[in-house]
């Protein structure tokens, strides 16, 4: 098996990716990946939205009201707040930096922190 090729999820993604081998390249990726970055919100198989590190709240569909519960860190210690959320956003969305989740966040428009621990993500009509 390769090894693991970085742990910001910026530039890696646990999807598939042409021309990779799923046994050489992909898992050790999930290996890396999973156990230090958590996910704010989960698909299920059904491809419903649910809660994950963040509870969310959508009135009308838009814009969406992230919760990170009082006392969350990071694999370091370090506390996560509304601030890490945004600025994580920006940079997973970014196309410049070549991010392979910048489709996955290509709906959002902004994020904008409302509160210490509150992101309110502000999505765009398809």
């Amino acid at each position: 098996m390769n090894d693991p090729r970085g742990i910001c999820p910026a530039v890696r993604s646990l999807g598939f990716e042409a021309g990779t081998i799923l046994f050489r390249k992909i898992l050790p990726d999930i290996a890396t990946l999973m156990p230090v970055h958590g996910s704010l919100l989960r698909i299920t198989p059904d491809l419903e939205i649910e809660p994950g590190l963040a509870s969310y709240w959508m009135p009308d569909g838009t814009p969406w009201v992230l919760t990170l519960p009082d006392g969350s860190t990071f694999h370091h210690g370090t506390a996560l707040g509304a601030k890490a959320v945004a600025v994580d956003s920006d940079l997973c969305g970014d196309v410049e930096i070549g991010s392979p989740r910048a489709g996955e966040l290509r709906p959002s428009e902004s994020v904008e922190v409302t509160c210490p621990l509150e992101a309110t993500l502000k999505v765009r009509d398809l």
